[in-house]
């Protein structure tokens, strides 16, 4: 079953590292992903451009990915965080082509959610991982899910 979360916060935790903590929407579940500073940046970006509705001069990074999509008759539906794999977390970009037909594409998550932010569309976290990561959190009173002195990455 997929979750629906959002943006809670990012803060940076080194000088390479920054950490995104995505929440449920109808709830307060968490999961901790560390991301690169270049990442970060474009997810703060995203986000001032859709809370302030300000439009950038030239096309950003996920501009150019929807302008491809839109080119070819296709549209992102979704981002779906998938699975953790040896401290990693997995994600998928849906699309929708103009004939009904449906693909996905692997993304990391630290390029998926900007993404999702710039297409308008909703981030999903499947069950089995938030519940992996509430069962460390519980466990860890720092929260997250280790990842060699840090948290699991994208």
């Amino acid at each position: 079953m997929e979750v629906e979360v959002k943006v809670k916060g990012i803060s940076q935790v080194s000088p390479v590292d920054v950490e995104m903590v995505l929440e449920e929407v109808s709830g307060e579940r968490q999961i901790k992903v560390y991301i690169g500073v270049a990442e970060a940046m474009l997810l703060v970006r995203e986000q001032s451009i859709k809370m302030e509705g300000m439009p950038s001069s030239r096309p950003g990074t996920y501009d150019l990915l929807l302008n491809v999509a839109e080119h070819g008759k296709m549209r992102a539906t979704k981002v779906v965080i998938t699975e953790l794999r040896d401290n990693t977390y997995y994600a998928n970009i849906h699309f929708e082509e103009d004939d009904g037909s449906e693909f996905k594409l692997d993304a990391r998550p630290s390029n998926a959610v900007p993404f999702a932010i710039a297409a308008d569309v909703p981030v999903f976290v499947e069950e089995d991982i938030l519940k992996q990561a509430e069962t460390i959190s519980s466990e860890d009173p720092e929260g997250g899910i280790p990842c060699g002195g840090g948290e699991a990455s994208a």
